[in-house]
């Protein structure tokens, strides 16, 4: 569902929700999950086995899955597992698209330092007149809030048409310190720093992502969202609008997609290498776009998840392996951690 001019989409999307919950009532079962393979690189046969028993395993209680792998800047395995749509009986795809949320974030990190890069912003200047400078709303130490209780439902209730009017619910409100002095993290942050590239560029910030980074927003056709029942069964979601989070949380993408752009940040093809070691290493838990940490057999990595109504997915970097593991979800559940560092030191062991 595109999340731009949502307004006609939200009503059709509340119509088909109505209809397909009085078809499966209260929630449905998840049927045994088949898979959809993709893209399969026979150099990583036995990576690939480990990573489809792992993934099979998850789908069991997720009703679609969507992986994809790139090793040393090529896609080297994608594949789908579960269902787009229960109901349909329509198997998940490699490349069927699903809410990414928070997965955003290190997209519009990038695309800030591609920015810098170009001299279009500069982020140690401030971007507000009290103080806050880009560089704090993308490492999560500028001091806005993130949503209170009950705030992410009012936020997702309506659309946005411009990043501007997505800043109302928060733009106003005391900041919780001082910039600079403490880590907290918030998604209105990186709202807020959508509208600052978005004014900067002169350009839409949807765009923006599409052209610079490569990553766009997807119709999404074939997934339905789902998302948690009683006794372990699943309904379809509740509508939501996210276009107000913008580079929060706004897009609607593909494993595939997600996996071609870490490949391009690691291979310096969005970003220089300064850069990239803004995005990937700090001395606390968050970089620019990223959370970072260190692996026992990875060394140094970063990643960042995301979920909510209707979505799950996880985007894990290693650096010095040129790694990249993406995964999403067509409904809310446990982030991908553990399986993505699983899959990932899967790919390193046989290189």
């Amino acid at each position: 569902m595109s999340q731009q001019h949502a307004s006609p989409h939200l009503k059709l999307l509340h119509g088909v929700t109505v209809a397909l919950v009085l078809l499966i009532g209260c929630g449905t079962s998840i049927p045994p999950p088949p898979e959809s393979p993709g893209v399969t690189d026979a150099r990583f046969a036995k990576a690939i086995r480990a990573s489809t028993e792992i993934l099979l395993r998850r789908a069991q209680k997720l009703p679609g899955i969507a992986v994809a792998v790139a090793v040393d800047g090529k896609t080297v395995w994608t594949s789908g597992f579960g269902w787009a749509d229960i109901a349909a009986r329509t198997p998940m795809r490699a490349d069927d698209a699903a809410r990414i949320y928070s997965v955003n974030k290190p997209l519009t990190a990038a695309l800030a330092m591609r920015l810098q890069e170009r001299g279009v912003i500069d982020l140690d200047k401030p971007a507000r007149p009290n103080g806050i400078t880009l560089a704090e709303l993308l490492n999560h130490t500028s001091g806005i809030r993130h949503y209170k209780s009950n705030e992410w439902l009012s936020v997702s209730s309506h659309p946005c048409t411009s990043t501007r009017e997505a800043l109302a619910p928060f733009i106003n409100d005391p900041l919780l310190f001082t910039p600079g002095t403490r880590t907290e993290y918030s998604s209105f942050g990186y709202v807020l720093a959508s509208n600052v590239l978005e004014t900067a560029a002169h350009r839409p910030f949807e765009g923006l992502l599409r052209d610079e980074i490569g990553v766009q927003q997807h119709a999404n056709a074939r997934t339905v969202f789902y998302e948690p029942a009683r006794f372990g069964r699943v309904r379809v979601a509740r509508p939501v609008d996210n276009s107000c989070k913008f580079g929060a949380g706004s897009l609607v993408t593909t494993a595939p997609e997600l996996a071609a752009f870490g490949s391009a940040l690691l291979g310096g093809r969005i970003v220089n290498a300064e850069s990239l070691r803004k995005m990937t290493e700090s001395k606390s838990d968050f970089a620019m776009g990223f959370g970072v940490a260190q692996d026992d057999v990875l060394g140094p990595i970063a990643a960042q998840s995301g979920a909510a109504i209707g979505g799950t997915a996880y985007l894990l970097l290693a650096p010095r392996q040129r790694i990249v593991v993406a995964i999403i979800a067509n409904m809310e559940g446990d982030r991908f951690r553990d399986e993505a560092r699983a899959i990932a030191r899967a790919f390193y062991a046989p290189r």
